[in-house]
């Protein structure tokens, strides 16, 4: 009879090895299966408590065979670190080299494990399949053909456990140096097509392995600021873990069209602005008047607004179709007026840069995808007119 450990080990070794219903119940993943089928044979061997010291020989069990101490303790899990798996693989790898060699002699030589061990591993992998699988003799090992049969599937085996890590490793690597996966990123309605997009275009660019999702926030389906690795808003969110990065700066400015200037006139200072129709966006950030600055004074951004939008590119295209003046960031507004279809309204008034954060879990920072994506938005941030290069054009 064994001693008790953590609760019950054996209950008795008399005919069977019994696991006692009680220890199965208090140790987590009790069994491992590893199969190895031929024609003839499948055996299944059972891992247990890796800390009991079960090393004695157990013979005259029925349907067991007698257990090799030596060679065979380690699935009743003893104190070896070899797991069940890394010791079969190293059965099925020791039978493959054989095979290749010829012979224990030339195997020995070629791998540098001694006969001896090849031998013995030799000898584990045929009683655990029940068959012999090499003749042997003084000069040279024969297959049998079980052995034939065997080693076709020991060489698919170990070429695909081969290829296997080959590609885990490979995509491993990708993942730690930022090269693969999937990226996330949630932002401000406004910001998705005025720059963001263009920022993930360059991104998937340098990083064609990486998988990237753009999200506008504010509707039923945005997926939440867990759900993503980052968000890019004007305002940070009061979250706890959460890091808000400041990334860059925009200006804005007020522009409209040339044809609604002609039909209106152009205003001279900003109190011309109450008697002009105002193209603006309903965004939380943007509720409160915006203050327009020059260098010496300010004044407040009253108009008659007819009309409103959620998306910037409904207000720039409102502004083109000369519904108004509009309120827009300077680098949206570039490429129409270069194109003339736009241009600038009392230039010298300008409201207060509006600060861009990227904001992110704290644990997610780890990540070099992201890590990646936030320095190019903020390398992107100081050339935004290069990235702008959609026009709404002026109808005619």
């Amino acid at each position: 009879m064994k001693p008790t450990f953590a609760g019950a080990w054996a209950e008795q070794i008399a005919g069977a090895v019994m696991i006692s219903r009680q220890a199965a119940e208090r140790r987590k993943n009790w069994f491992t299966f590893v199969s190895f089928v031929n024609a003839s044979t499948s055996v299944a061997l059972r891992h247990a408590d890796p800390s009991h010291p079960l090393d004695k020989n157990l013979s005259g069990v029925s349907g067991e065979r007698k257990i090799d101490s030596e060679t065979q303790r380690f699935r009743f899990g003893t104190v070896r670190a070899e797991t069940l798996m890394d010791m079969e693989l190293k059965l099925v790898e020791a039978f493959a080299l054989i095979m290749r060699a010829g012979s224990l002699t030339r195997a020995e030589t070629q791998t540098g494990m001694s006969k001896a061990t090849l031998s013995r591993l030799l000898r584990r992998l045929e009683e655990d399949l029940g068959v012999q699988l090499l003749s042997r003799s003084s000069r040279k090992v024969t297959p049998t053909d079980a052995g034939r049969a065997f080693h076709a599937h020991c060489e698919a085996l170990l070429a695909d456990v081969s290829g296997r890590w080959e590609t885990a490793r490979h995509e491993v690597q990708e993942m730690s140096t930022g090269g693969k996966g999937r990226l996330r990123v949630l932002a401000d309605n406004h910001f998705t097509t005025t720059f963001v997009c263009h920022v993930a275009r360059l991104f998937l660019e340098k990083y064609p392995n990486i998988r990237c999702e753009l999200d506008a926030a504010g509707r039923e389906d945005s997926p939440r600021m867990e759900d993503v690795d980052c968000y890019i808003c004007a305002e940070a969110p009061d979250l706890p873990d959460v890091v808000a990065k400041l990334v860059g700066r925009l200006t804005y400015g007020l522009y409209a069209s040339p044809k609604y200037l002609r039909a209106n006139g152009t205003p001279s200072t900003p109190k011309d602005l109450t008697t002009h129709v105002s193209i603006t966006l309903r965004m939380p950030e943007f509720a409160k008047t915006p203050v327009l600055h020059t260098d010496k004074t300010s004044h407040p951004y009253v108009t008659r607004s007819t009309v409103g939008t959620n998306d910037y590119w409904v207000m720039k295209t409102f502004c083109v179709d000369g519904l108004g003046i509009a309120l827009l960031p300077d680098f949206f507004a570039g490429p129409e007026v270069r194109l003339g279809s736009l241009v600038p309204v009392l230039p010298e008034w300008k409201p207060e840069r509006r600060r861009i954060f990227c904001a992110y879990q704290r644990q997610r920072y780890a990540a070099k995808k992201l890590q990646a994506f936030i320095a190019l938005l903020s390398e992107c941030m100081t050339d935004l007119e290069a990235l702008n290069t959609y026009v709404a054009i002026a109808p005619r």
